[in-house]
């Protein structure tokens, strides 16, 4: 992966983690912090799944040779694509504020 990017990614982890910090407050319980990563993980997984429906509409466009439809799928999939990114972006934020946690504790 460019340095750049993966950086730019860091980048957006660690304002969603500020984010969610001042909305949030810090999780009380190990319980809490796996409830909260969980979540975020399933929205991750709800958005793939999502995505792999629209590759195989796409897939019955081409052997259909549909191709007026072509452009709403690939929508669907930049679109899908897009909130699959935030929601990942979220779970690693989640997992920074779960350090948090853990730092806390092992005081």
């Amino acid at each position: 992966m460019n340095k750049k990017f993966e950086n730019l990614i860091k980048e957006l982890i660690e304002n969603e983690y500020y984010s969610a910090c001042a909305i949030y407050p810090e999780f009380r319980s190990a319980h809490e912090g796996y409830a909260v990563l969980k979540e975020e993980l399933e929205e991750t997984e709800d958005e793939m799944n999502i995505l792999k429906e629209n590759m195989d509409e796409l897939w019955n466009q081409i052997k259909g040779n549909h191709t007026c439809l072509y452009s709403s799928t690939l929508k669907d999939l930049e679109d899908h694509s897009l909130s699959m990114i935030k929601e990942a972006v979220q779970v690693a934020a989640m997992v920074h504020k779960y350090h948090d946690l853990i730092r806390k504790e092992s005081w």
